[in-house]
């Protein structure tokens, strides 16, 4: 129901009008996590980067240590988001992977790898994809592509070229992209002669 009327409202009034109408909503509604967060993702595809990363610093506070369907849309809005300056964002959610749970380190990794691309600290970016790339269960397509840009901006090009190679094993299903030597055998009309 609540993504409805944020579609609704985001349709009818666009983002400041979305805005002014989550101001004048009961304390009730404002503090649910979940009405939150649809409106941070709503947010986010309209680029207004600034008023979801203000959201989301609220957000971040209320988290647990969980791998909840919470604490996952919140880090997949995360790696969308372009602020201007996201430092404290990126404190928080630094301070925050500590205590989580080895999945949620994941969710945060992964957010903080995208967060310090955008600030061009490849050398953190660097360190927080190779804890993620060491949970290969864990993941995600786009990860592979972002870690290995992260991995040729350092000057690491062998890491970059056998992360690419494992995603496309990964993809394919292959479990080994070396090429076969096959044995030549003659074919049967030469070997009738």
């Amino acid at each position: 129901m609540e993504d409805g009327l944020l579609d609704e409202k985001m349709n009818e009034d666009g983002v400041d009008g979305l805005l002014d109408w989550w101001d004048e909503q009961p304390r009730k509604r404002r503090h649910d996590s979940y009405v939150k967060l649809g409106l941070i993702r709503r947010l986010v595809d309209a680029n207004d980067h600034e008023s979801a990363y203000e959201l989301m610093l609220e957000l971040v506070k209320t988290l647990d240590d969980d791998n909840s369907p919470l604490t996952q849309g919140l880090f997949k809005q995360i790696s969308r988001l372009q602020p201007e300056d996201n430092s404290k964002l990126v404190k928080m959610v630094s301070k925050w992977a500590k205590s989580a749970n080895p999945t949620a380190q994941c969710l945060a990794n992964r957010a903080l790898g995208y967060l310090y691309v955008r600030n061009n600290d490849f050398a953190k970016a660097d360190e927080v994809f190779k804890n993620l790339i060491a949970n290969k269960d864990k993941l995600e397509p786009n990860d592979i592509t972002m870690a290995s840009y992260v991995f040729e901006q350092m000057g690491d090009k062998a890491a970059a070229q056998q992360l690419r190679e494992e995603g496309l094993k990964s993809a394919m299903s292959v479990p080994n992209l070396a090429t076969e030597e096959t044995a030549e055998k003659p074919t049967a009309l030469l070997a009738q002669k």
